[in-house]
């Protein structure tokens, strides 16, 4: 998309220099010339998006956890922990 907009940009300079002529024509291509740019660096920006590239982590990271679990029945009250191994 640079390089299209570097040429572009050499087209207008090539314009200015060869005279008022080349200028006309261009100021008539250059809304076709602008389109085709925007079309090109879009088609690039989905064909480079979205692949996936790395790996996404996903769930538990692994290491050891603690979880404590509480139970309660009427009046009573019993708590527990138990250490957890993620590999």
């Amino acid at each position: 998309m640079l390089l299209a907009m570097l040429a572009g940009m050499m087209l207008l300079s090539v314009a200015n220099a060869r005279g008022a002529m080349v200028a006309v024509r261009l100021r008539r291509i250059a809304p076709a010339l602008a389109t085709g740019v925007a079309f090109a660096g879009l088609a690039v920006l989905v064909a480079c998006g979205g692949s996936g590239g790395g790996t996404t982590q996903t769930g538990t990271p692994a290491g050891t956890y603690t979880v404590t679990m509480t139970a309660t029945a009427g009046t009573q009250k019993a708590t527990t922990t138990v250490s957890v191994t993620v590999q």
